[in-house]
């Protein structure tokens, strides 16, 4: 339990790699209830399960995973992951991406819930600032979220690419 943030781990301008790994039952008052990113991270999170992770606070961010890069060159790599059964009480019950680039690949977000907006993933970053959205192949399905989208909420001006998934 992480009195702000990163109940599992926080990483702050570093390269992490998080391979094949469960994590689950954690907390963090502020968010990242799970894993969080922060400022000029280039993480790498595959082939692993975030479960039953909680962003404890009222307006608390990012369930299982949250992130705040501040730069568009730098991203988050998503692949093969299961997030499932993670709540936040803000945004992104699942995952909250605050200015940071994603790729997702093969990932299944499910059972996730968020007490604002984006059950299953909340989305910022100007495309002309240089952030990017690619998700591709992945399940976003049976997410809550109390205002705002329950599986996938895009925040502004972002302006996500996404292909081949099931989002229901």
């Amino acid at each position: 339990t992480a009195v702000r943030y990163g109940g599992a781990s926080y990483s702050d301008h570093s390269n992490v790699e998080v391979r094949n790994v469960f994590i689950a039952g954690n907390q963090a008052a502020l968010g990242g209830g799970g894993l969080y990113f922060r400022q000029y991270s280039n993480p790498v999170v595959e082939g692993c399960s975030l479960t039953g992770n909680n962003a404890t606070g009222a307006t608390a961010t990012g369930g299982a995973i949250r992130t705040y890069m501040a730069s568009s060159t730098v991203c988050l790599v998503l692949r093969n992951t299961e997030i499932f059964g993670n709540s936040a009480g803000g945004d992104g019950g699942g995952i909250y991406l605050s200015n940071t680039s994603v790729i997702m690949r093969n990932c299944t977000i499910v059972y996730n819930n968020s007490g604002d907006e984006g059950g299953g993933a909340w989305l910022r970053g100007d495309p002309a600032a240089g952030y990017f959205h690619e998700i591709r192949d992945s399940i976003f399905w049976q997410n809550g979220a109390t205002t705002g989208s329950p599986q996938i909420y895009v925040y502004s001006l972002a302006a996500p690419t996404i292909d081949y998934c099931d989002v229901m």
